[in-house]
């Protein structure tokens, strides 16, 4: 699987309130996010093939990234409170993605399924 940028500074910088024209912990920010990506891919690497990936869960790995970076910035900060807020948040959009990822497809249908029995006429010795 080749590195993909779930990290987007500019959506860390606005959920964290930092002002965009800040650069003071920009270094510090894309370094975590860098982790953060090749984190994302580790994570679900191995559930990936199963499913192709949907925007929704595009959306939600997006969030998680974020979530990841936040906390990394807050732990710095020493708010391990909202630290920890952003750990959870982080862990159930991974967990909530593999989940996804792992469905089969029968249990995606929403088709009621109906058995009937397969009826044929015996061949004939013309």
């Amino acid at each position: 699987m080749t590195d993909s940028s779930w990290y987007i500074k500019v959506d860390v910088k606005l959920e964290l309130e930092i002002a965009s024209g800040d650069s003071a912990d920009d270094t510090y920010l894309d370094d975590k996010g860098s982790k953060v990506n090749r984190l994302i891919d580790n994570l679900i690497s191995p559930h990936i093939t199963t499913l192709p990936v949907s925007s929704n869960l595009t959306e939600d790995l997006y969030g998680a990234a974020i979530d990841k970076v936040c906390e990394h910035y807050k732990r710095k900060n020493k708010e391990f409170d909202s630290a920890n807020s952003y750990k959870e948040s982080f862990n159930a959009a991974i967990d909530s993605v593999i989940k996804r990822l792992r469905r089969d497809n029968e249990s995606q249908s929403t088709r009621s399924v109906v058995t009937k029995s397969y009826a044929t006429q015996p061949l004939s010795d013309e």
